[in-house]
């Protein structure tokens, strides 16, 4: 066992790093095989899952294995829907959002778990009501983006941090 802190909490992404960056120097698929693998993939957790829940429960160990971020089958929904993207065609208005966003995601990606703990201590506090799911998810989802990527936007003007991120 290892402990985890906010520097190492990404290592057991880094096999997802280098798969995008391989995928993105030069892999050519077509939309077609890349939608029928993320399909397929998205059947298999379902099917799977819907099995063990039933096989063991939902207290079980194994009941919800294939919806951790390193099952076979997220593992192959994640990079199919990576090559999709890659791969659409984009509306101009779309693509040149993507461009200017570029830059600031892979500092989101990493800054965004303390933005998420901010916001939980934020609603404990507060506005407790946002632990409901249906409130808390998309709620969650939007601040988190939106107040990470401000962050990062002025982390990378300052020039002593702009490595960093």
């Amino acid at each position: 066992f290892l402990g985890t802190s906010i520097f190492t909490l990404f290592v057991p992404y880094l096999a997802y790093y280098l798969a995008g960056a391989y995928i993105n120097r030069g892999a050519q698929f077509g939309t077609g095989p890349l939608v029928f693998t993320f399909a397929l993939a998205i059947f298999a957790t379902v099917l799977t899952t819907a099995f063990l829940v039933h096989q063991g429960g939902l207290e079980w160990r194994w009941a919800f294995y294939f919806y951790e971020d390193f099952s076979p089958t997220t593992v192959l929904a994640t990079l199919a829907l990576f090559m999709f993207a890659l791969a659409w065609q984009w509306p101009p208005s779309i693509a040149r959002a993507a461009h200017l966003l570029a830059p600031y995601t892979f500092g989101v990606y990493v800054a965004h778990p303390m933005i998420v703990e901010c916001l939980r201590y934020a609603y404990h506090l507060w506005t407790p009501f946002l632990f409901r799911p249906v409130f808390y998810v998309p709620v969650t989802f939007v601040l988190t983006l939106a107040l990470t990527t401000i962050l990062v936007m002025l982390i990378r003007h300052l020039p002593f941090l702009r490595t960093v991120v």
